[in-house]
């Protein structure tokens, strides 16, 4: 089953949809790799309300998904600072 095929079988029945925007934040400049922020926030909606929301946060750098801040920040050696 694919995750497709799981969010329809999750929210059929019932009058809620589904919106997700995403925000991508990139930095250049960096000595050894460019990381990139993406934010994924998905909304579940009914009758114009959002009612639910997950939020996601991706750490990418060289094309390689890190599953956390402090391992992109071991792995990548970048000096900046994240807001949260």
């Amino acid at each position: 089953m694919t995750q497709e095929d799981l969010d329809k079988t999750r929210w059929w029945g019932t009058s809620y949809s589904l919106e997700t925007d995403q925000f991508e934040v990139s930095f250049s400049d960096t000595t050894n790799c460019i990381p990139k922020l993406t934010m994924i926030i998905k909304y579940k909606v009914r009758n114009g309300k959002k009612v639910w929301r997950s939020q996601v946060v991706r750490y990418v750098c060289n094309g390689i998904y890190y599953k956390n801040k402090k391992d992109l920040l071991e792995r990548c050696n970048v000096v900046f600072n994240f807001i949260k």
